[in-house]
């Protein structure tokens, strides 16, 4: 039924959908078969889940972003999966939508957006920069930990939450309560959903000018 629904959305833009068949066990196959049948494409985030693949739609957008093939993501999971399992390719995802907000006319303007950042370049919303951030939580274990940090330059008073796969193994022993860090981060943004993080490096000790004295 959300197929058809998808299906019948694109139709209304005069878009011929094409619908590709599972399984896949690799997301550099189905990206190129996307690349090879396809000018655009509309993934599910949790194509692991009816054994459509053993990867994420995340991470195949990501890898589509590589190849410079517009292509927007939808999860009906949109408050669980933006901080963990998203989080970690978001830098490559440029429009993330709940299955709530599907309709011809977003699915139109999500392609335009999509392309215009291949094609042109990213919004300032999307520009990053080097900031500091400082831990002040972390939950789960091994690789399903996450970590909540705040962001001085963006909002002292609003926690966000990342995988902790976001930071080299060289630099996790060092992940506890109160330490700080810097990161490539697009805090440019208003919407803690749209925020993605990379290039983490240990800061130096607080001043007493850096918003955490």
């Amino acid at each position: 039924m959300e197929i058809e629904i998808a299906k019948m959305y694109l139709a209304e833009l005069d878009l011929e959908p094409v619908i590709l068949e599972g399984p896949f066990d690799s997301v550099d196959i189905l990206a190129n078969l996307i690349k090879e049948t396809a000018d655009a494409a509309l993934c599910d985030h949790r194509l692991i889940t009816n054994a459509y693949a053993n990867f994420s739609g995340a991470s195949l957008v990501a890898k589509l972003y590589e190849l410079k093939i517009p292509a927007v993501l939808i999860t009906q999971f949109y408050d669980m999966d933006t901080d963990s399992s998203i989080r970690q390719w978001r830098e490559f995802i440029p429009v993330l939508l709940s299955r709530d907000e599907a309709s011809s006319e977003k699915y139109f303007e999500s392609f335009l957006a999509c392309y215009n950042e291949l094609e042109k370049r990213r919004p300032p919303s999307r520009q990053y920069r080097r900031a500091i951030l400082k831990i002040v939580g972390l939950s789960g274990s091994g690789n399903d930990t996450v970590v909540d940090a705040i962001i001085p330059g963006w909002n002292m008073k609003h926690a966000v939450r990342f995988p902790i796969s976001l930071i080299s193994k060289e630099l996790v022993p060092f992940l506890k309560v109160d330490q700080r860090f810097l990161a490539k981060m697009n805090i440019g943004t208003t919407n803690p959903d749209e925020l993605f993080f990379s290039d983490f490096e240990k800061a130096p000790e607080p001043e007493d000018t850096d918003g955490f004295a």
